[in-house]
């Protein structure tokens, strides 16, 4: 994990806090409808949520189907683990997990990744006693912020801190505030909405009397995610609390953000405005929504009519494609960004996969079961501690996973469309299927149903939801040879691309690791030129069933090449291995020595001039024209070339118009001594 993350972040370009930002003052406050630092620098906020820190959502943890009052809350999940194992074992987890979940390695990951803040999702109780009535303060939380803040000021990242979980509940979403009814409006059985606000205000105004001389607080998120409707107008209630917040917080702290989420999931500001406080920042969050300038104009037309900051403070849980567009869309438009989630368990869409340990999928059947199963899945009290503390241990950056396809969809790819390689891909060796180069759709490879998985349903871009979150089909496998996973699903006219870096030059044979039930197809590139074209790829058996075919050997020259897998046959693969076999005596492409200068006209219509040069006497030329599947369509021979300038005269006869490439190579004494190629358009 460590070498590829830093191969990645090699070639990236990473951005981070203005460099003209004084070195003296980072509060930021808002300044019209900027956010700016103290010396009057605009910052664009790109930021991540800790989500399963301090707070945890059962499908963070794999629960995809929770049940009532066992696993679809924290405190309930807690309280059944506590039923097997006891309340002993499962606070001393929760104490190593968080230790063991944010730490300084993981803070200086992000800011190289990148990121210049940090969301700090909070759960109340770990700052305040939980009793309605009872606002005696909690260290525990307090000290979680400030280690966490040393470190963000070390490596100078704005820590912002959201109010995630309150007293009483915000929502009639429980799993997002850990209570089973709004109670911060209407009270439950265990307080009133008086007291449970009061617990609130207390709560701010001891963090601002805490913090409101650091300047690397970013600002204060009042409350996340307010979710409900009454038949009454709750809108001049949640007016009327943040105000009274805002006052608590403004005896002591006169400088930092108030970050101003509406009801309906952040995003219904009515009665919100206009800001009763000169730095209010207004947030909003993203979900399942389009892309398109139209879906942000009402927070645009807000932060106009207002003169106040707009922040996207909360988004994520879809495809890198997705992803991508988000960011490009947000940015475009000067609005700053915090993704979700940081980590989460054994998943491809947060910036890192945590690992599941040995004895995982028991636990998780015990939460998803309706009845006490426990016994039958062998989950005593030594057990359920043991596989805990294994997701303790599991949960540090060191043993975890960081998905860099994710970290380039969302810090690179947006505004362009380069492409990078996944890893350090060095030849001869082998390459994972599921490594394809980093990159956008069409650019570093090519997904046939990307825009019909586009949807609401979380893994409906890709087909097996697995290795990568991009578009392309990835799926797990028990193949011992590969790297746990495969390429699947596999359409015809879809691509891929793997930049490699070839040690030395020479012939390479080539085999591939593949499964299908039928017959496949496929066409291998190098450097855009095929190399063995619709090769057939026998029945294996089944899916699942993989063997290993050799296509041949190709000739590679050392540095930086890209090998291309072109599907024509639906079928599966999870592995390319390159094993070099000798020397060649191909010479080196280009240079001043031989050049295939170019083709005149271009576009070419009826005729066309192909311009070339050699440095010596050659046996014969063959120019190979090849259409963009890869297909050879034309090939045209000269015997016997003298050294020096040509021109060949080509009639084209039949090649419908399209894009293609013309591939010149040079022959002497049977060898292949120089090649280039020249892309043309015949119109």
């Amino acid at each position: 994990m460590k070498n590829i993350f830093a191969i990645f972040l090699s070639v990236c370009f990473l951005p981070g806090i203005n460099p003209n930002a004084s070195a003296q003052d980072y509060f930021l406050r808002a300044e019209g409808t900027k956010i700016v630092d103290g010396s009057g620098n605009e910052v664009l906020l790109r930021g991540i949520g800790l989500g399963q820190y301090m707070l945890i959502e059962p499908y963070m943890w794999g629960i995809n189907s929770p049940k009532n009052n066992k696993s679809d809350t924290q405190q309930a999940i807690l309280k059944s683990l506590a039923q097997l194992t006891g309340w002993d074992n499962v606070n001393a987890f929760l104490d190593e997990y968080r230790k063991n979940y944010m730490t300084e390695a993981d803070v200086r990951m992000l800011k190289e990744a990148g990121f210049n803040s940090i969301r700090l999702p909070m759960h109340y109780n770990l700052f305040i006693e939980e009793d309605a009535a009872d606002n005696t303060f909690r260290e525990k939380g307090f000290g979680m912020i400030d280690n966490l803040l040393e470190w963000c000021r070390k490596h100078e990242v704005w820590l912002i801190l959201d109010m995630h979980a309150v007293p009483g509940g915000q929502s009639t979403d429980k799993a997002i505030s850990d209570q089973y009814s709004p109670g911060l409006w209407d009270g439950n059985a265990s307080g009133t909405a008086a007291l449970y606000q009061t617990k609130l205000i207390a709560l701010w105004k001891e963090i601002a009397r805490r913090y409101a001389g650091e300047e690397w607080i970013g600002g204060y998120d009042l409350i996340n995610e307010i979710m409900y409707y009454p038949s009454r107008n709750l809108a001049p209630e949640i007016r009327s609390l943040y105000e009274r917040i805002t006052a608590a917080i403004r005896e002591t702290d006169t400088k930092h953000i108030l970050f101003i989420e509406g009801n309906g999931y952040a995003n219904d500001h009515a009665g919100l405005t206009p800001p009763w406080d000169d730095n209010i920042v207004y947030s909003f969050h993203r979900y399942w929504s389009g892309n398109r300038q139209s879906d942000i104009q009402y927070m645009l037309n807000m932060r106009n009519q207002q003169q106040a900051p707009v922040w996207m403070g909360e988004s994520g849980e879809n495809s890198n494609t997705w992803f991508t567009a988000a960011v490009e869309l947000l940015e475009t438009n000067d609005v700053g960004w915090a993704w979700w989630a940081y980590k989460k368990l054994g998943n491809i869409s947060g910036i890192v996969s945590v690992p599941r340990p040995d004895g995982w999928n028991s636990l998780q059947s015990f939460l998803e079961s309706s009845t006490d199963n426990s016994a039958s899945l062998g989950l005593n009290a030594e057990k359920v501690k043991t596989v805990l503390m294994g997701l303790a241990e599991n949960v540090k950056l060191e043993k975890s996973k960081i998905n860099i396809d994710v970290v380039h969809a969302l810090m690179e790819q947006p505004f362009n469309n380069d492409t990078r390689p996944y890893g350090a891909n060095e030849l001869p060796g082998r390459l994972n299927a599921i490594e394809y180069d980093l990159g956008r759709n069409g650019f570093a490879y090519n997904e046939t149903g990307l825009l019909s998985r586009e949807s609401t349903n979380a893994g409906a871009y890709n087909e097996g939801w697995v290795g990568r979150n991009d578009a392309m089909d990835g799926e797990a496998n028990t193949d011992p040879e590969s790297n746990g996973f495969n390429l699947g699903w596999l359409a015809s006219g879809e691509w891929l691309n793997y930049t490699v870096n070839v040690l030395k030059t020479g012939k390479y044979k080539v085999k591939m690791k593949y499964a299908v039930p039928g017959t496949g197809n496929m066409t291998l590139k190098l450097n855009n030129i095929p190399v063995f074209s619709f090769f057939a790829l026998p029945n294996t058996g089944a899916w699942n069933a993989y063997r290993w075919i050799e296509p041949g050997e190709i000739e590679m020259s050392q540095g930086t090449n890209v090998i291309q897998v072109y599907v024509y046959g639906g079928f599966n693969y999870s592995l390319l291995d390159f094993e070099y076999t000798g020397a060649t005596g191909t010479l080196p492409v280009g240079g001043e020595e031989f050049d295939f200068k170019s083709i005149a006209p271009n576009p070419v219509t009826a005729n066309a001039s192909f311009m070339y040069s050699l440095p010596e006497e050659a046996d014969c030329i063959t120019f190979h024209i090849y259409n963009m599947q890869g297909a050879l369509v034309e090939r045209m021979k000269i015997n016997r070339v003298l050294a020096g300038q040509h021109t060949f005269r080509y009639v084209n006869q039949g090649l419908s118009p399209g894009i293609y490439q013309n591939q010149m190579q040079v022959e002497k004494a049977g060898k292949v001594m120089y090649e280039k190629t020249l892309k043309m358009i015949v119109e």
